[in-house]
C-alpha cells in the first residue's frame, strides 16, 4: 500500500471513536479497531472472510465467535 495513505490516521468503521488500526488478511482493509474487530468474521467494505487480523506488527487468528 501507499506509504503515505498507510500513515494516516482513520477512525474506526464502527465505533468512530478510535483508531482503526486492524488490517484484515487477505483483503488488507484497515477500518476498524481492536474492540471491535473482535467478532468480525468478514470485512465490511468488501464481504471478504477474515482469515487473519494484524495490529500493530502482531497476527491475530481470526475469530470464529458468532
Amino acid at each position: 500500500c501507499n506509504i503515505m495513505l498507510c500513515r494516516l490516521k482513520v477512525d474506526c468503521m464502527v465505533c468512530e471513536e478510535e483508531e482503526a488500526i486492524v488490517i484484515f488478511k487477505p483483503c488488507g482493509h484497515r477500518i476498524v479497531c481492536p474492540d471491535c474487530c473482535v467478532k468480525m468474521k468478514k470485512c465490511l467494505t468488501c464481504q471478504r472472510p477474515i482469515d487473519k487480523k494484524t495490529f500493530k506488527g502482531k497476527v491475530t487468528k481470526a475469530y470464529l465467535m458468532m
